[in-house]
């Protein structure tokens, strides 16, 4: 049986997207983290306070998660990605090289 060849194209294109699953896990990792603290969880369900601001309790908890996900966006650091895509792609040459 003859070895599957290797579309580069596919190849690029799969690695940037595991890059992107990574740092997108890694981010809703450390938010869901975050989600669980109490007070979070208080003012997530604080109607009040929703109610002082002038929001809708949608609104005011769109707000939270927007707050946690600024908070925690370096759990997506350069020196990540680039570790990331650089074991994907060393990964791919050993692959290629060996065909």
């Amino acid at each position: 049986m003859m070895p599957k060849a290797f579309d580069t194209h596919h190849d690029i294109v799969y690695s940037f997207l595991n890059v992107t699953q990574y740092a997108n896990s890694a981010l809703i990792s450390d938010v869901k983290r975050d989600l669980t603290n109490p007070d979070v969880q208080r003012q997530i369900s604080d109607n009040q306070m929703a109610k002082n601001a002038g929001k809708t309790l949608h609104r005011h908890r769109m707000d939270i998660l927007k707050s946690l996900i600024q908070q925690n966006i370096s759990a997506i650091a350069t020196q990540k990605v680039q570790n990331w895509f650089s074991t994907r792609a060393w990964l791919h040459k050993q692959i290629l090289c060996r065909i």
